[in-house]
């Protein structure tokens, strides 16, 4: 349980740092236009997240260049409306890559499995990640998913395209830090008293979630975005070399131009 929880922070943290770097251009309307499945999937999750966890919709406007698809506005449910939205928006994004990427036989997703971290154990000085076994399955997944299949290029296309626009403002990141810490709390309190009925019990919690082949699953899940947030890393210093390139360019030439007319006036 504290291992998915460890998991589910890394990738708010990983969704927040993607909608900052992604911020400058996922609503162009040229990056609408190549990512458009990405682009009406997002908008329209969003609207129904709205429609259900009572906040209101502030604009609608597909091929408004600079402007989201769909923004949401106040709620009418203080704290909880927020946190529902949250968890229905991406909650429904993760619903929708698991069942696409299940059904695609040449997809090979029970391969990855992410390291597992426990916070408990860290808070006595102990760190131990077993990262050879993850990149032993990330190499296993790179081998054995069939990649002359459209269908699997199509779902890396699909899902790297709404990476972008599931990026997390600091008012989702608000919220998503206070569902892992109700989450935590009424865990551990339920784990202290005896608890094990219901959702709170391990038997169930471990059927429905946190058996390998769904771990796996969303394991590359967290892989792919960490490979998306990575590529946007090196486009944006690329980005960045490439400008300062052409300043430092422009001011040679500029030094040539003024040495040239220098020259030229003396000579005269």
């Amino acid at each position: 349980m504290y291992n998915l929880l460890f998991w589910i922070s890394a990738q708010a943290i990983l969704l927040w740092a993607l909608g900052e770097l992604s911020r400058d251009y996922r609503n162009k309307k040229a990056y609408k236009l190549v990512f458009l499945p990405s682009a009406l999937f997002e908008g329209l999750l969003r609207l129904t997240a709205c429609c259900f966890s009572s906040l209101r919709v502030k604009s609608v406007d597909f091929f408004e260049d600079d402007w989201p698809f769909a923004e949401e506005g106040t709620t009418q449910i203080p704290v909880l409306g927020p946190v529902a939205f949250l968890l229905m928006w991406l909650g429904g994004f993760y619903i929708c890559f698991m069942l696409m990427a299940t059904s695609i036989d040449s997809f090979s997703v029970h391969a990855t499995t992410l390291p597992h971290v426990d916070p408990v154990v860290i808070s006595t000085g102990v760190v131990k990640v077993d990262a050879r076994a993850y990149l032993a399955g990330v190499d296993a997944f790179l081998a054995e998913t069939d990649w002359g299949s459209p269908w699997v290029w199509f779902l890396i296309y699909w899902t790297v395209g709404c990476f972008p626009y599931f990026g997390l403002a600091f008012r989702h990141v608000r919220c998503g830090f206070l569902v892992v810490v109700l989450l935590a709390v009424v865990t551990f309190a339920a784990n202290h008293f005896g608890v094990r009925a219901g959702f709170l019990s391990k038997g169930w919690f471990m059927t429905y979630w946190v058996l390998p082949e769904h771990f796996r699953v969303y394991s590359l899940f967290v892989t792919l975005l960490g490979w998306t947030v990575c590529a946007h890393i090196v486009g944006r210093l690329l980005r960045r070399l490439f400008a300062l390139w052409g300043q430092r360019t422009a001011a040679h030439l500029e030094d040539d131009r003024e040495a040239r007319k220098f020259a030229h006036s003396h000579s005269v």
